[in-house]
């Protein structure tokens, strides 16, 4: 199916791209804001110097007391200066490496109050900042310090876990992204030999750090790693080994760990055309929309195109069809719009915009 007149479209995705190419090329400063395993093996100047053999230069500046929570950074008066005066692209923020898999009230009071202080903070100051969680790990058998007191925690699978839905909900609640280094860690852990903890069985071994610099750099960027870069630690078969896990999980479970361009998407979409149905999300699990409004006696089929204005997928409509069923499985993740057709002509009146996240 050919279609001539795609102008229109082809404007609005062009005013998309514009509106979401504030990311990488203009992540100059970034904050590096957590504690010991924040600070441990200079992880801030381990992840520039990954970037650097990706291409990517920026520098970086830290603030990762020893056993620090939110709430202590947040009691820190010269820590929203710093904020305030450093003209930051980016913050990578770590809580500290226990409380998060504490009991839920314990975590609503102590730790998401004040995660979302510190974002709102950010974003007062630059509302274009890339913020990133990042999450950390289980302790290698557990938390014997808590045990007794909170069972979940008494094996490294129980707090990894924990961890792993307590960092998701803070990106979530605010709009940001998740490096997710917990489940990394996990999949490292159980199919690897590599050697993740410092003897203590807590903090990162120069190569966990090197593990959590990979998965920093690729969340920040949006890049995948790849063979022949800086790789300190470890020879080649490890490495692939870690680039290898890193890649599938940040690309298989894309809708964990996005927010915040879920939110951009759609706040855009709502702000410029507010006719139209908010951006539906697609993930290979959830990939039917609904299409109620589309009247589809008036329509004789559909049309999906992508970001560059042409068409992926192509179908004839029933008269009685309320919902789409797409294969979005050979797509790329990124924004589409599916748009009915009646006489070979598109109506991009009541197209839907369609995030995809494989």
């Amino acid at each position: 199916m050919i279609f001539k007149k795609l102008t229109w479209v082809m404007l609005t995705l062009t005013c998309i791209q514009v509106t979401f190419s504030q990311t990488t090329s203009n992540i100059k400063r970034v904050l590096f804001v957590g504690n010991s395993y924040t600070g441990s093996n200079d992880l801030p100047n381990l992840t520039r110097t990954l970037a650097m053999s990706y291409g990517d230069t920026f520098e970086v500046a830290d603030r990762a007391p020893g056993g620090f929570t939110f709430f202590n950074h947040c009691s820190s008066p010269d820590f929203f200066d710093q904020i305030r005066n450093g003209n930051f692209d980016a913050v990578i923020l770590q809580e500290q490496s226990q409380l998060p898999s504490f009991p839920q009230s314990q975590v609503d009071e102590q730790c998401f109050p004040f995660a979302k202080q510190i974002v709102d903070s950010i974003r007062s100051v630059n509302p274009k900042c890339r913020i990133v969680f990042y999450s950390t790990w289980g302790r290698q058998n557990g938390d014997n310090q808590n045990c007794a007191s909170w069972p979940p925690v008494c094996s490294f699978e129980g707090m990894n876990e924990l961890l792993r839905q307590r960092y998701i909900q803070m990106a979530k609640d605010n709009s940001c992204r998740v490096a997710p280094v917990t489940s990394i860690w996990r999949d490292l852990r159980d199919t690897t030999q590599l050697a993740l903890y410092e003897p203590d069985g807590s903090h990162p071994s120069p190569v966990g750090s090197l593990v959590i610099a990979g998965v920093i750099y690729s969340t920040l960027f949006d890049k995948p790693l790849s063979t022949g870069k800086f790789a300190p630690f470890v020879n080649d078969s490890e490495y692939l080994q870690i680039i290898n896990t890193t890649n599938s999980i940040i690309k298989d479970s894309a809708s964990l760990w996005n927010y915040e361009y879920q939110l951009s998407v759609k706040n855009w979409i709502n702000t410029q055309m507010p006719n139209n149905q908010n951006a539906v999300v697609l993930t290979p699990f959830q990939s039917e929309i609904k299409i109620e409004n589309w009247k589809t006696n008036q329509y004789e089929s559909y049309v999906m195109l992508n970001n560059f204005g042409q068409e992926v997928l192509s179908s004839a409509l029933n008269s009685n069809q309320r919902t789409l069923k797409l294969d979005i499985m050979q797509l790329n993740n990124g924004l589409y719009f599916v748009i009915p057709v009646k006489n070979k002509k598109m109506d991009p009146i009541n197209q839907i915009p369609i995030w995809i996240q494989q």
